[in-house]
């Protein structure tokens, strides 16, 4: 779809909506529903930014008949924030129908869809909707009123034959009939009520009386009035709404926030307070068990308490069997060798001793250690074969 295309290129161009992604889904909607309609980019004022207007007909069905309304609808920057503009844009064979509840003399729309727009209940197929149902009511554009042939001059020398009058006009219903071409090539619009009358003649010789002009269409002060205060108030009021519902986004941001930085304090809260639960259970626990061995502890010592039955610790500490006392001697002597043979290295590195007295001492102690830990050996496997 080549409308897709201009669509995204159009949109990719701006970079001025909030909600792009929205309007591009709106507009395909849009589209969708009434196919005659075309996204174009123009400024709606002449030193007004760049925006997005959809450009085509709206479909009425007035008296059994179904035509086609041109109009303009832009999409604000504010968008979807702010309602759009849409204006009738009629052809020069059409006029705006004057005095028209919804319709200014410069083609505006002011309808209660748009002075009480709302983001989330209101979209632009639902707009497009409205304007067919509204327009289908009371159609916004009627034809132009005939022009009156010009005037013949001169004098007649014969009685003169008056011309054919021409065949009465039917009143038509606004916009254009669904059979007919778009709107740019040919249009058929309501006419007046009443029609113009015929070509003036006269059947004396001299000059043909001129056609009366139309009266002038002129706008009652009081509804002009009534129409510019509506959409003032509309205007504040929209403003005001604006302001309102980015203030209440911001502190329902805040609030969630703050909720959400309560819900995690909450969690972590309520995990270090089952450690603790758990950490007093343990413990509880743990003093039970210390409380009763103290409690076998103190009935034992009841029992056993004569200080004459102490143990001599030198004798715990002593070895009781020949073996052990022998093991016990070799690992000391063991020890000791470890320990002379690391104080001739740091003698030899600081230069206390020559290397020659070095070599024969840890050559003596060298096969001395080799005896004590070869003696040790078989302690070990005697103490196992016991």
């Amino acid at each position: 779809m080549q409308y897709v295309s201009v669509l995204d290129e159009i949109l990719y161009r701006l970079r001025l909506y909030r909600d792009p992604q929205r309007i591009r889904n709106e507009v395909i909607d849009l589209i969708r529903q009434y196919p005659s309609l075309y996204p174009v980019q123009g400024s709606l004022q002449p030193s007004g930014p760049p925006l997005l207007h959809l450009v085509g007909t709206i479909p009425i069905i007035y008296g059994g008949v179904q035509y086609n309304i041109p109009i303009k609808l832009w999409i604000v920057d504010q968008y979807p924030y702010a309602p759009p503009t849409v204006f009738v844009s009629p052809t020069p064979e059409m006029i705006i129908t004057p005095r028209h509840k919804h319709v200014d003399a410069a083609g505006m729309v002011y309808l209660p869809y748009l002075s009480t727009w709302s983001p989330l209940t209101c979209s632009l197929p639902g707009l497009a909707a409205v304007l067919s149902k509204v327009f289908s009511e009371d159609p916004p554009v009627r034809s132009q009123p005939a022009k009156p042939l010009p005037a013949q001059t001169g004098t007649i020398r014969g009685p003169a034959t008056p011309p054919p009058q021409p065949p009465p006009q039917q009143q038509q219903p606004m916009g254009y009939p669904s059979q007919t071409p778009p709107y740019q090539q040919q249009s058929m619009t309501i006419r007046p009520s009443q029609q113009p009358p015929p070509y003036p003649y006269s059947t004396d010789y001299g000059q043909p009386q001129q056609p009366p002009p139309p009266p002038p269409i002129v706008e009652d002060p009081t509804v002009v009035l009534r129409r510019n205060v509506i959409k003032a108030a509309t205007e504040t009021l929209q403003k005001m709404l604006k302001e309102f519902y980015e203030s209440t986004t911001k502190e329902i941001d805040s609030l969630m926030l703050a909720s959400s930085e309560h819900n995690a304090r909450n969690a972590t809260f309520n995990q270090e307070r089952d450690n603790l639960i758990r950490a007093i259970e343990q413990s509880e626990l743990e003093i039970g068990t210390t409380e009763s061995l103290l409690h076998d502890t103190e009935q034992w010592l009841a029992v056993h308490g004569d200080p004459s039955l102490a143990p001599n610790l030198d004798q715990l500490t002593d070895p009781q069997d020949p073996l052990s006392k022998q093991l016990l001697t070799l690992v000391a002597d063991d020890a000791t060798i470890e320990d002379v043979i690391y104080h001739l290295d740091k003698g030899l590195n600081n230069s206390h001793i020559d290397a020659e007295e070095y070599l024969k001492n840890v050559r003596k102690l060298s096969r001395d250690q080799f005896m004590i830990r070869a003696t040790i050996k078989k302690v070990h496997e005697a103490q196992r074969a016991r």
